[in-house]
């Protein structure tokens, strides 16, 4: 008989077999859950055993060959701190001041209230005395800071305005001198992240019996307890956080919570306790509306905080959208170990990303957690130390540490189809590093101004030949890879046309980093859904087959439809349903172009990478234009198809995505291909046919305006001449060479046939592969 967890496990997760349509549907206000997992076999070696530096996993070592343990993590800690204190307390205070302002340095209070706590725990997992002693010197300097800045300072000051600035100026005047550290002045205590790492630095040291003095706890402790107040009570700019639903709110009630833990005796500790509870409850097995990955992250990792101080049982991981978060996090993780971001995400995602896979791992012992972990890990392993400062700062990554069951082995994720609670979904076609993996995202960009859905991120031979979603700031809403479109016909610079304007309320120097058209309508795009009556998106599980998958999504009048075969060959193919006048452009990003055609581009995923490139070809329009574009200081390419005008029967853009090794020729994808445009009554069609050397192939794609059979004869194909009509009801099929004739695949059909003959009959809707003798 099944366990009551192993029944409540299949309660909470659902399967997808080929032969099914799996369907996610999110409205802006209802989102529903929908959930995938896998399981495989595992194997192990010890990595710790296995020192190979510079090499990700992708190239020379394979995954399921190696494992990761406490000792991999302590040794990640180790070095990075180490490499920051060498020249302590300079450099960690240099590294804080950034305003770059003449004669303004303000230290950054919350990153240095950040390091005590880094320091404090080194000294709590080694007891190592050094770090005993920088945290107590660090921790002198913020209590100073913190007890001797007036609480008017206390409020965010916008110094990098000039009006902001020149209020800095006259308000740190009157700074005590006590509150400043090697003369710099402290920026900002009331931020809503200053509790957190104050209290975390108060326990690692309680634990490790580490306290310097009596003396510098009591005024830590009152410290702590007055920011506290500060957020629970005063008139901070984070009023009415409590009880809201997002990483701000959970990160405040995780510090706050802590504080109760540490200091029960204070007489505020029912009023912080009940600020805690309260928030958390609100967001416990709930749906984050965060945009970004990086807030989601922080979001979730602070709910699983929060339950293991509350001392939850294992079942608060198995709630519907717990489990559900678990399985979208680790599907996140990419081959070569890059968390595919969205919104203000950066390449490696947040560092809140291992805690939550090592406790998926732990909590489920489910070996496919700890492979994602692992090349998590190794990636950000091999970054320059000063790039691996951000995961220990933040202090996250120590909770990896704890939460880690050394017992749990990696296990390689299933080649398929799996489409998560976030509506992502995610497309492998093996098991091994150098698969291709593609990721097709539908998050709206809430607030901040992203435009992500319908976006893809594509990778392969261990690198990414496109820009991932995210990796872009606040409010770049124009870098994405995916269709972009607006009423009418542009006036100016067609790019210009399709990105946001400036919002005339704005002053004109931009301060908030949009991206805004120099020509265009004189209203632009407005910083939501593009355009505004973008409410609806779905995405469609079609197909799971061994020889290739596919998935749809709809977005407003767009149609996204992608096709992964066995070979790690894509297709994309976009169908925008007009009554209009319309402008369109299908936007792919690579970080360099190595050689270019009037049809394609050969991107390369990484200059520094050896292996690998991505052939990027338009097949309809056949024309490809591309432009150099600033993102994060870095330029970077943007190839684009576009089209204008009045289509009766909607736009189509058909590209194709295909890796290629360095070593290879570069093969014109367009000039060995043929697109026929099919319109049968009311629907509409593109026939694709590609001669891929001695392996040829063709895909029929129908857009969902289609009413009734597609009757049509096709493109001859090298050694399927013989077919001269198809008539179907399906909604993609796909013709591949097989000995001595054709492999057929029929997607959501219910019937096919070929040359008058019936060769699938099927009583509904569904997938099915035949053969068809050469005659």
């Amino acid at each position: 008989m099944a366990s009551p967890k192993f029944l409540l496990f299949a309660c909470l997760t659902s399967f997808c077999v080929a032969g099914s349509t799996f369907v996610y549907q999110q409205e802006l206000s209802n989102r529903k859950q929908v959930q995938i997992d896998t399981l495989t076999n595992k194997k192990l070696l010890n990595y710790s055993a296995i020192q190979v530096p510079g090499t990700m996993v992708g190239s020379s070592l394979k995954a399921e060959d190696i494992t990761l343990n406490r000792e991999d993590y302590l040794q990640f800690f180790k070095e990075t701190l180490d490499y920051y204190n060498k020249d302590f307390p300079e450099r960690i205070i240099d590294r804080e001041t950034s305003t770059r302002i003449s004669g303004l340095n303000i230290l950054l209070s919350g990153n240095i209230i950040r390091m005590a706590a880094v320091e404090a725990t080194m000294f709590e997992f080694t007891g190592e005395k050094d770090y005993q002693n920088y945290a107590n010197q660090v921790l002198e300097a913020v209590v100073s800071g913190i007890n001797n800045t007036p609480n008017e300072l206390w409020e965010f000051i916008e110094y990098k305005t000039p009006e902001g600035n020149e209020k800095a100026r006259i308000a740190y005047q009157n700074v005590p001198k006590e509150a400043t550290w090697f003369g710099r002045p402290w920026w900002h205590l009331g931020a809503f992240y200053l509790p957190l790492p104050l209290a975390t630095t108060c326990k690692s040291l309680n634990q490790s019996n580490g306290w310097k003095s009596r003396l510098l706890k009591d005024k830590t402790e009152d410290a702590l307890a007055r920011i506290v107040d500060y957020h629970v009570f005063g008139d901070s700019r984070y009023k009415g956080m409590r009880g809201a639903t997002h990483n701000i709110a959970m990160t405040l009630a995780r510090g706050i919570y802590m504080t109760c833990l540490l200091l029960p005796d204070h007489p505020h500790v029912e009023q912080w306790r009940q600020w805690a509870l309260e928030t958390f409850q609100q967001n416990i097995n709930r749906s984050s509306q965060e945009d970004a990955s990086n807030y989601e992250l922080d979001w979730f990792y602070s709910v699983l905080t929060v339950a293991s101080f509350l001392s939850k049982g294992k079942e608060v991981y198995y709630l519907p959208h717990h489990r559900s978060y678990f399985e979208h996090f680790k599907e996140m993780v990419a081959p070569s170990g890059v968390c595919v971001g969205y919104g203000d995400s950066g390449d490696y995602g947040n560092a809140a990303l291992l805690p939550v896979l090592e406790k998926g791992a732990s909590v489920f012992h489910d070996g496919t957690y700890k492979h994602a972990a692992l090349r998590h890990f190794m990636a950000i392993n091999n970054l320059p130390l000063d790039n691996k400062y951000y995961y220990l700062q933040t202090t996250r990554w120590f909770e990896a540490y704890r939460w880690m069951d050394e017992s749990v082995r990696p296990e390689a994720p299933q080649p398929g189809v799996r489409i998560t609670h976030k509506g992502m979904s995610v497309l492998r076609t093996g098991t091994g590093p150098n698969q291709v993996y593609l990721s097709l995202t539908s998050l709206e960009g809430g607030g901040h101004g992203h435009f992500d859905a319908n976006a893809i991120a594509h990778y392969s031979i261990g690198k990414s030949g496109l820009l991932q979603d995210g990796n872009y700031q606040w409010e770049q809403a124009f870098f994405h890879n995916r269709l972009l479109w607006r009423e009418g016909v542009p006036s100016g610079k067609l790019l210009d046309y399709l990105r946001p304007k400036k919002n005339p309320a704005y002053p004109s120097k931009d301060s908030k980093k949009i991206v805004f058209a120099s020509e265009g309508s004189p209203k632009g795009v407005e910083d939501r859904w593009h355009p505004a009556e973008e409410k609806h998106m779905s995405i469609k599980f079609w197909a799971d087959l061994s020889e290739f998958k596919v998935v749809r999504s709809v977005l407003g009048p767009q149609e996204r439809t992608i096709l992964l075969d066995r070979d790690g060959r894509c297709f994309v193919f976009d169908y925008l349903k007009s009554d209009t006048s319309t402008t369109a452009a299908s936007l792919y990003y690579t970080p360099e172009i190595v050689e270019k055609g009037s049809w394609w581009v050969l991107g390369t995923g990484s200059p520094e990478s050896s292996l690998y490139n991505l052939l990027i070809t338009s097949l309809e329009p056949r024309e490809l234009n591309s432009e150099s574009q600033v993102r994060r200081h870095t330029s970077e390419q943007v190839v684009y198809s576009s089209k204008t005008g009045h289509f009766k029967r909607g736009t189509w853009f058909v590209t194709g995505l295909i890796p290629k090794e360095k070593s290879e020729n570069c093969m014109n994808l367009s000039e060995t291909s043929r697109l026929k445009h099919i319109i049968d009554g009311e629907t509409t069609a593109r026939e694709l046919t590609v001669n891929f050397k001695s392996s040829p192939i063709k895909i029929i794609c129908r857009g969902s305006d289609k009413t009734g059979l597609l009757h049509y004869s096709p493109i001859d194909l090298n050694r399927t001449s013989f077919i001269s009509t198809i008539k179907t009801d399906a909604d993609l099929i796909y013709f591949g060479p097989f000995a001595k004739g054709i492999k057929v695949g029929m997607v959501n059909g219910t019937l096919l046939e070929v040359n008058g003959k019936k060769v699938i009959s099927l009583p509904s809707n569904g997938n099915e592969w035949v053969i068809i003798p050469e005659e």
